[in-house]
């Protein structure tokens, strides 16, 4: 019996900022060479000027300069003390973009870097399959051209995972909505016992997950005996080790982390097995609306560089209408991470200590969705594993898992990844009545993946329905 069932099938406030955007632009047009590309000449961007009117000199340099100390002010506006007060919520004290960046590369090097496991030193390790490239150019403000590029034309991938430590079979009845419901997405199923495979041959074969054929999960770890390539020769991947270490008394940790990994690899959508589609995935959030940067420059940024890769590359399918596309918006494949808030005490008055929360503004991450390498995947990874091995060295099993590997941390990981990219405070996703868009990142309301049914039309935005049946406590 198959263990998998497969388918085939703005507007701007400051006008001060768009008109300078516009003055490099026609600087652009105006000195365009007659071939290479943007990539090639980028240096050249930076360092050019041009006298405009007047003969004032507009630098792109310049322009990136004033966004990057835009942000870093707005950044430091936040009250980590009052937010942890009263929210619970801890995005780290005296963060800034470019310590989130080196907490990335960290993250990549101690626990994905073959050479490197167990240590986070070495700055110089390579981004096994362009996941932690990807994950950096989300932070670029002036991103590598190459990148946007394929980041923009890469649709979320059409497959929905789940694990159990129960057979699919066993699953609950409810989760066959995600197959009926979406027929042109395959939904796979990993076991718990499958994980440690699945992890192996994808960091170690430099593969992702699914590899887009007709095999179950099952099947393509049965043909290879259960083994994973040449693994035994190698060194053990820290993220791999500390996997395993998990095994057992941490399961849920373990069952947590999965989620999380198999989108940073891969991408796609995972769910607990207690979950039912209520609304086809393709209606989820369709028009969010979308938010103003509190920080002008960064909303512009974005639609110069594909402007002046336009004129510099002599290619005019990039006109004068992409200054008004939402910044983040990728025109193929939509946002880069979906989620929804399972709770707002701020508007509901919710004592959320009492009931059971571990923030007051807190996420759910029974569904995600994602692109393969988002930065905020990397991030409550390597923060969950480096706090795994502190459990572990340290033999302090007093920790709550919930803000280890549970919402807590992965609400504390979006809220941060919002603040250092797009200057966004946590209390301004609070009160949400519409998905809201912040860059690359679609906020669905409370209630979104909390429906009061597993099926029928709930409202527009009530897309996923939640059992709760704490499957993940097995015996217990």
């Amino acid at each position: 019996m198959l263990s998998t069932i497969l388918h085939r099938p703005v507007r701007y406030t400051f006008a001060a900022t768009l008109i300078l955007g516009l003055i490099l632009l026609s600087t652009f047009h105006s000195t365009r060479p007659s071939s290479a590309s943007l990539t090639h000449h980028r240096s050249a961007h930076l360092d050019h000027e041009r006298d405009w009117m007047d003969g004032t000199s507009v630098r792109l340099e310049d322009i990136v300069d004033a966004a990057t100390s835009s942000l870093e002010s707005r950044v430091r506006e936040f009250d980590h003390d009052a937010a942890k007060r009263d929210l619970g919520i801890d995005i780290g004290s005296g963060i800034t973009l470019e310590r989130y960046k080196a907490d990335l590369q960290s993250n990549w090097n101690e626990f994905f870097h073959p050479s490197s496991s167990g240590s986070s030193t070495g700055s110089q390790a390579p981004s096994r399959g362009t996941i932690l490239d990807k994950a950096l150019s989300k932070l670029s403000l002036l991103p590598d051209p190459s990148v946007i590029s394929d980041n923009s034309s890469e649709a979320i991938p059409k497959f929905i995972y789940t694990t159990d430590l129960a057979p699919p079979d066993q699953l609950p009845d409810q989760f066959q909505s995600w197959i009926t419901q979406n027929e042109d997405w395959a939904t796979m199923f990993v076991s718990d016992e499958q994980i440690d495979e699945w992890l192996e041959r994808s960091l170690n074969q430099g593969k992702d997950v699914d590899e887009r054929k007709t095999r179950t999960e099952t099947e393509m770890i049965q043909e290879s005996g259960g083994r994973t390539g040449d693994s035994e020769d190698k060194d053990e991947i820290g993220v791999v080790e500390e996997m395993k270490s998990l095994k057992g008394d941490w399961g849920v940790v373990r069952a947590d982390l999965f989620r999380y990994l198999v989108l940073l690899l891969n991408g796609g959508i995972y769910t607990d097995s207690d979950t039912a589609s209520v609304l086809p995935i393709s209606q989820w959030a369709r028009n969010p609306i979308q938010a103003q940067s509190p920080v002008a420059m960064l909303e512009v940024l974005p639609r110069l560089l594909r402007m002046a890769h336009s004129a510099w590359t002599g290619v005019d399918d990039v006109g004068f209408q992409t200054i008004l596309e939402p910044e983040g918006h990728d025109r193929d494949g939509g946002p880069s991470l979906l989620v929804a808030l399972e709770i707002d005490a701020p508007d509901s008055g919710t004592n959320w200590r009492e009931e059971g929360f571990v923030r007051g503004i807190q996420i759910a991450q029974w569904t995600i969705m994602a692109k393969k390498g988002h930065p905020v995947l990397l991030d409550v990874v390597g923060r969950a594993l480096r706090r795994g091995k502190e459990v572990k060295d340290g033999g302090n099993r007093d920790v709550n898992i919930l803000d280890w590997s549970g919402p807590g941390a992965f609400t504390d990981a979006v809220l941060r990844y919002l603040l250092v990219r797009y200057g966004f405070h946590p209390s301004q996703v609070s009160r949400l009545t519409e998905p809201i868009q912040i860059g690359d990142v679609v906020i669905m309301p409370v209630h979104s993946f909390r429906a009061d049914a597993s099926e029928g039309f709930q409202g527009d935005h009530r897309v996923v329905w939640h059992g709760f049946f704490g499957r993940w406590k097995g015996g217990e």
